[in-house]
């Protein structure tokens, strides 16, 4: 990075973050899922930056935070970015502040090994991705995710009609 920018060491620590973060969980299985290694490299730059803080705001007041599940990868939906590691960062930091460091770490050694995100998660934590959705929401004070509906036995059987 050359250049006077503003920003350019919260970028370098970013950046760095990953590059550090990948050599450490680097495996021939599975790679980490974005919501976590964008998370830690969001962190690595310190403050949330303004229009990440902003885009979060607007979503815990509306209800519309995008779940742990679908940050898996990157949406794609260019209207969504901001949200997107605004979350990713709040996520980490819940995790941080509610587990430790202790257990962070250990979370970045399963993935090391090539674990899913489901068997870290539950190996570490003893949660699912949908249970650290659930008490994610939960700390910002964000009612928990409608449960998905079970088809009625009499549609399933019939299919649906």
């Amino acid at each position: 990075l050359l250049g006077s920018h503003s920003d350019m060491e919260e970028t370098m620590a970013h950046e760095l973050s990953h590059i550090i973060v990948g050599m450490a969980t680097e495996n021939p299985y599975a790679g980490l899922p974005r919501w976590l290694d964008e998370g830690l490299a969001m962190l690595a730059e310190g403050k949330l930056p303004r229009e990440n803080a902003a885009a979060l705001q607007r979503a815990i007041e509306t209800d519309r935070l995008l779940s742990v599940r679908s940050m898996t990868s990157y949406s794609g939906q260019a209207s969504e970015v901001n949200l997107f590691y605004g979350e990713c960062y709040s996520v980490v930091s819940f995790m941080l502040e509610n587990y430790g460091r202790e257990r962070m770490q250990a979370l970045l050694e399963v993935f090391s090994k090539g674990a899913s995100q489901h068997d870290a998660l539950r190996e570490v934590y003893d949660i699912t991705i949908e249970e650290l959705d659930a008490l994610w929401r939960e700390s910002l004070g964000v009612p928990p995710r409608p449960a998905p509906q079970a088809p009625d036995s009499a549609d399933a059987l019939s299919g649906g009609h």
